[in-house]
């Protein structure tokens, strides 16, 4: 059986969080709807060369930060329609924006997998 390794964040993941962090930002208000444009350039940047598991891992990290910046209203909406307990309110939350996430993991292992983001792939467009 293999062990859990926990390891401490690195600049990739903050990169991806970045990512995730504008695109919530994007849907905030029509103002920042430019960010739209731009907000997978830091994610797309740290996926260069990554191999799959990395890449999912990484779509991941991204996916969960642009949710949690996005379904914040959730725990209290929870709590007060719900009359669930805060902290059973913020769990079940949690594991809706990791949930949530796996489409921008997804999509992170699809672009490492087909190697779009591969030299040879980028000056051939």
């Amino acid at each position: 059986m293999k062990k859990l390794r926990i390891t401490r964040p690195s600049g990739d993941d903050f990169a991806a969080a970045i990512s995730g962090g504008l695109f919530s930002l994007s849907l905030l208000s029509p103002w920042f709807g430019v960010l739209g444009w731009i907000c997978f350039v830091p994610l797309l940047w740290v996926l260069r060369g990554k191999r799959p598991p990395a890449a999912l891992r990484l779509g991941m990290v991204a996916g969960t930060s642009m949710n949690l910046l996005s379904l914040y209203w959730l725990c209290a909406t929870l709590t007060r329609f719900g009359g669930v307990p805060p902290a059973a309110s913020a769990a079940a939350v949690l594991v809706f924006c990791v949930y949530s996430s796996l489409q921008f993991g997804i999509f992170a292992l699809f672009v490492s997998r087909c190697k779009l983001l591969d030299s040879r792939t980028l000056s051939a467009a």
